[in-house]
């Protein structure tokens, strides 16, 4: 895990480290609950508009391949502000 060290831990040292909470809320939100919605929501537009549930649940598998392709763009971007913070050196 690569981690803002301001410890001054060195490279073998058993470490404490911190996220808040709420950056983890944020990134599960984001790797889980995006994808699930776009899902959802890839399954309902596909049968509104195809009136085939063999076309919505393809709707669905294609909008969640889509949110898994963004996610990843993201996480490129945001891999700085979700970074945890060495806090204590245990050995």
């Amino acid at each position: 895990i690569a981690a803002a060290n301001t410890a001054g831990a060195d490279i073998g040292n058993e470490v404490i480290i911190y996220l808040s909470d709420s950056k983890v809320l944020k990134a599960a939100f984001l790797v889980y609950i995006i994808p699930l919605a776009a899902l959802v929501f890839g399954y309902a537009l596909g049968m509104k508009l195809f009136s085939s549930e063999n076309m919505g649940i393809l709707s669905g598998f294609t909008a969640l391949i889509v949110s898994f392709v963004l996610i990843s763009v993201l996480d490129r971007h945001l891999k700085k502000k979700f970074e945890p913070t060495v806090t204590g050196i245990i050995k």
